[in-house]
């Protein structure tokens, strides 16, 4: 909640010049601030690594019939600024490598 209250406080500053429309609909300048803020950036950061099969021979074959399974390993560095919230993970086939006419 702390970064969270941080950030907003930082987005205040940095609107600092910038107008608001008040409930009323008056246009009210926002005070200056003489003294801006910097506001750190904050993020997870974590290195992700990809493990499955490596397949058949130096072509690395796969069977049309199995099942491509694999396991993504993910965890925040000790030096990351803040906590993974929420992870996604798309795992997105290149066109370049791969011929999908073939699947």
């Amino acid at each position: 909640m702390k970064v969270l209250l941080k950030a907003i406080d930082g987005l205040d500053r940095f609107k600092g010049g910038l107008e608001m429309e008040n409930a009323c609909g008056q246009i009210v300048p926002q005070a200056k601030r003489e003294n801006p803020v910097n506001v750190p950036v904050i993020n997870a950061q974590d290195p992700n690594d990809k493990l499955g099969p490596i397949g058949v021979n130096v072509s690395h074959y796969i069977s049309a019939k199995d099942t491509l399974g694999y396991l993504i390993r993910f965890e925040n560095y000790a030096t990351a600024t803040a906590d993974a919230q929420y992870v996604q993970i798309l795992d997105t086939l290149a066109r370049t490598k791969f011929d999908f006419a073939t699947f």
